[in-house]
């Protein structure tokens, strides 16, 4: 064959068995099975489904609204959980930063333990305030 001529492209078929033998036989229901499908039918079949998809989807989304969200929910807190301990991961390995955040934390610790656990009064206020939003955010 020259570089001119044409090859005709080869069916899938065709390189199991080169010399296929015709089987003209028919299903169950009387249809013969090899007979070629109707390209327009197979298309408009394609094309219906493919429009009843958005609703299809909105339906099971409506059915299962509160296990995608907690789904949802549950990814974010995986994702916002992992960025958090890379960051602190980062900043720990910055020489030095490490105990000075930790001497941070200790101050700020020790500030509020004397403006608000020091004296009895100031104990009340602070149970006070904390039972006034659980109040708000419990709604007990």
């Amino acid at each position: 064959m020259t570089m001119t001529q044409k090859q005709r492209p080869i069916r899938l078929t065709e390189a199991v068995n080169p010399n296929p033998q015709p089987d003209h036989g028919t299903t169950e229901s009387g249809v013969d099975a090899l007979a070629p499908s109707n390209p327009s039918t197979d298309w408009s079949h394609t094309v219906e489904r493919l429009t009843a998809l958005p609703n299809q989807a909105n339906e099971w989304v409506m059915q299962y609204r509160s296990q995608i969200t907690v789904v949802a929910a549950l990814v974010a807190a995986v994702i916002v959980l992992k960025l958090a301990l890379a960051l602190l991961e980062a900043i720990n390995g910055i020489p030095l930063m490490q105990p000075m955040l930790e001497l941070i934390g200790l101050g700020y610790v020790g500030g509020f333990v004397v403006q608000h656990l020091l004296t009895a009064e100031r104990r009340q206020e602070l149970n006070q305030t904390l039972q006034t939003w659980k109040t708000q955010v419990l709604g007990h």
